[in-house]
């Protein structure tokens, strides 16, 4: 997923919501499509730099509702996600949840002593 390419889910922090994507998709194979996954390649330790766009700044990205801890690494320069877990596994995870929803405006504001 380049730069010069619009992405209507773009994720704006490094921890998101993907209720809404979820509404929005056929299955949980096009959801991981929609958020800009790069390849099937697993990453169990955080890359060196992007294979698409070559950005040393890579950032931990977790999913809220889908699994307690990060299942993403995103590229800062062109906002790829590349996988931490086996596709299949995150896939079998955002199927449970569909049905469920929820908005930001549920949220309330975490403790700042609780930010990386």
């Amino acid at each position: 997923m380049g730069k010069s390419q619009e992405n209507p889910y773009q994720i704006r922090s490094k921890a998101a919501s993907i209720f809404a994507i979820i509404e929005g998709a056929h299955n949980a194979h096009e959801v991981l499509d929609i958020i800009g996954v790069a390849n099937d390649k697993v990453f169990k330790k955080k890359p060196l730099s992007c294979s698409i766009c070559n950005e040393h700044t890579i950032y931990a990205l977790e999913l809220i509702g889908v699994a307690n801890r990060p299942l993403f690494w995103e590229c800062e320069g062109c906002s790829a996600l590349f996988l931490r877990e086996k596709r299949p596994w995150i896939e079998a995870r955002i199927t449970r949840l569909e049905g469920c929803f929820t908005t930001e405006q549920d949220w309330e504001p975490p403790e700042r002593d609780n930010f990386n």
